[in-house]
């Protein structure tokens, strides 16, 4: 009967050092379960912060897009108006609405004045009176000259 006692004592020791190696297992992968949906999660949301809207990237095509629209409308409003003197070749300028815009500020009444931009080219910007009078006839918008 002692056997017997000792035999079920010993039983229930080990199904209770089951249970416990049991939980602790059962605890660790519980841990580290919810160890990896908190560095997910963090991981997620450090994204969201340093990625940039959409609509911001949207806006900013839109506004390429309208910046172009308008340099295209400029360009052709001001076509004739101005020329672009290059004396190197394959040299060429970048045109832009600023540079447009300076063109028409230095448009005076009743002479043509010239911007000078670099070295290589200079920009013929004809005059108010002299666009306006009859028979005037458009400039090319680029010739390469020998200087």
């Amino acid at each position: 009967m002692e056997h017997k006692m000792s035999r079920n004592n010993t039983i229930i020791s080990l199904l209770k050092n089951q249970s416990v190696n049991s939980f602790n297992k059962k605890f660790k992968l519980a841990l580290l379960f919810l160890t990896i949906i908190n560095f997910n999660s963090f991981s997620q949301e450090e994204v969201i912060k340093r990625t940039p809207k959409a609509s911001s990237n949207v806006e900013s095509v839109k506004g390429i897009e309208n910046e172009k629209d308008q340099l295209h409308k400029l360009m052709v409003e001001m076509e004739g108006s101005y020329q672009f003197q290059i004396s190197k070749p394959d040299y060429s300028p970048v045109v832009s609405l600023e540079l447009l815009d300076r063109i028409q500020k230095s448009r005076l009444e009743n002479e043509n004045s010239t911007i000078v931009l670099d070295q290589y080219i200079s920009i013929l910007v004809v005059s108010k009176s002299k666009m306006t009078s009859i028979g005037f006839q458009k400039l090319e918008n680029l010739i390469y000259v020998n200087k």
